[in-house]
């Protein structure tokens, strides 16, 4: 049986055009892991965490990591938008 995921967002006056889920760890040796699912065109991970605004893959995971915990996997779902004006 497939699973089926709802998202109620309110995101205004964009359009959603690309939703992806990554899933990441940061192991007890600190070597960063992440897979991105298919269907999702930041396959790369260096332009993935820079589209979201940091410098590198590691300030993304270090700055998750101290919000979500990494220290075992964790799913996150990625919304690629466009503001309509």
């Amino acid at each position: 049986m497939n699973k089926c995921y709802f998202f109620n967002k309110t995101l205004g006056t964009a359009k959603i055009t690309e939703v992806f889920k990554i899933t990441m760890m940061i192991d007890e040796n600190n070597r960063h892991f992440i897979c991105v699912e298919e269907g999702g065109e930041s396959q790369d991970t260096i332009v993935l965490a820079k589209r979201d605004g940091f410098d590198s893959v590691e300030e993304m995971m270090d700055w998750l990591d101290k919000k979500y915990r990494l220290d075992t996997w964790k799913e996150f779902w990625v919304y690629r938008w466009e503001v309509r004006r």
